[in-house]
């Protein structure tokens, strides 16, 4: 089965942490038998910047595993989001038509229903290929714009096949569409041989956590909706009540923007420098001993597809506080596993993040929890979807 994946968030020499689940999910098709070719488009320029500029060359092709991965580049105008997808489509169709003569994949993947999905539905049109859309968790936020709506509403229900990351995301695209039946969840999965408990003192000392010290970690790009401010506050109240917390925010610029310089403002005016500290972009290994070593994970985002960032603190034995977004109750099903947080309650998230540090968690039970969900597994039921949807054609 030969695949063309679709998708703007990927990994790249400029942006090794972009939409590593996406290439972790299309390396578990790979291993389940799938050809892949990876079509990961470049804006030529950066709007998420200080200053729009020209993004540094990398190269058009590049071979990782059994994932050949095209780095094309496209220009958009800002402010005309719902434009995006026709722009798209227009710059990606020489090189989807020379994968067509030359490739002939049997179905398009579409990563996220905005702008990929609507792209994908032009160009299966153009090329005569079925196309599958993942809805990943930006799909709710465009709906709120009318015409991206339509454009959702029509390529949805143009697509050979829905899948969905969270029963969430599944209802909206049931919705959307009303009511079809053709989305299917596959949730994310984990990388096992990467996220595992490690040795909890070691990873304590390689963060300069001391034994009486509570340490709460925070990972995410360092965007507004990611909630890092959230969760400063909320350290700022447990230390104002006595509490020996240290805070490790660990993420770096994220496309959506960066508000660095307001986070770490907002540390040194409440004199927190000595409590928390950025980490800045880590590598899977060192957010594997990072997870090891915290007492909690707590995200605060304000909206999720499903965040493997909990997946893989759970898989190594950390327990997680997060807000109820996604596919928070499907990651956090029990409170054995950590604890959810309304949206309309972050206020009171220190209150929260305070009872569970006092609580006794028991980390190999979360771990194998956390673990049970690899990405070859994902890979299997994925194929399973395109398969069916390529024989729509």
């Amino acid at each position: 089965m030969r695949v063309l994946s679709l998708a703007t968030v990927f990994p790249n020499p400029l942006e090794p942490s972009a939409g590593t689940f996406v290439k972790a999910r299309l390396a578990g098709l790979a291993a389940a038998g799938a050809e892949v070719t990876v079509v990961a488009p470049l804006a030529l320029l950066d709007y998420a910047g200080r200053r729009m500029g020209l993004r540094r060359p990398v190269p058009r092709v590049i071979q990782e595993g059994r994932l050949a991965i095209h780095y094309p580049r496209w220009i958009y105008p800002p402010k005309i989001a719902s434009l995006n997808p026709f722009l798209l489509a227009f710059e990606l169709l020489p090189l989807v038509s020379q994968l067509m003569r030359h490739w002939q994949p049997h179905v398009i993947d579409a990563h996220f229903g905005f702008p990929e999905g609507v792209t994908a539905w032009i160009l299966s049109r153009l090329v005569r290929r079925p196309f599958v859309v993942t809805l990943r968790g930006n799909e709710p936020l465009h709906a709120g714009y009318p015409l991206r709506r339509l454009l959702m509403k029509r390529s949805f229900a143009a697509a050979s096949a829905l899948i969905a990351v969270s029963e969430r995301l599944a209802a909206f695209a049931r919705e959307l569409c009303s009511g079809t039946e053709l989305v299917t969840v596959v949730p994310n999965g984990v990388d096992t041989s990467l996220f595992y408990p490690r040795e909890r003192a070691q990873c304590r000392r390689r963060w300069e956590i001391r034994p009486e010290e509570h340490l709460v970690i925070s990972v995410g790009s360092l965007i507004p909706r990611k909630g890092h401010h959230w969760v400063i506050r909320a350290i700022r109240e447990l230390i104002e009540c006595g509490l020996q917390v240290k805070l490790i925010v660990a993420g770096g610029r994220g496309r959506e923007g960066d508000v660095s310089a307001q986070l770490l403002r907002e540390v040194r005016q409440h004199g927190l420098q000595g409590c928390v500290r950025f980490a800045g972009v880590l590598s899977q290994d060192a957010l594997a001993d990072l997870y090891s070593a915290a007492d909690l994970l707590c995200l605060a985002s304000t909206r999720e597809g499903h965040p493997n960032v909990v997946q893989e603190a759970l898989a190594c034995g950390c327990p997680v506080v997060m807000t109820d977004v996604g596919a928070a109750r499907a990651l956090i099903p029990s409170a054995e596993y950590g604890v959810i947080v309304p949206l309309e309650q972050l206020d009171r998230l220190s209150q929260v993040l305070s009872e569970a540090l006092r609580r006794s968690w028991n980390r190999e039970q979360i771990a194998a929890w956390g673990r049970k969900r690899s990405w070859e597994e994902v890979g299997r039921e994925v194929i399973k979807v395109l398969q069916v949807a390529a024989q729509a054609q």
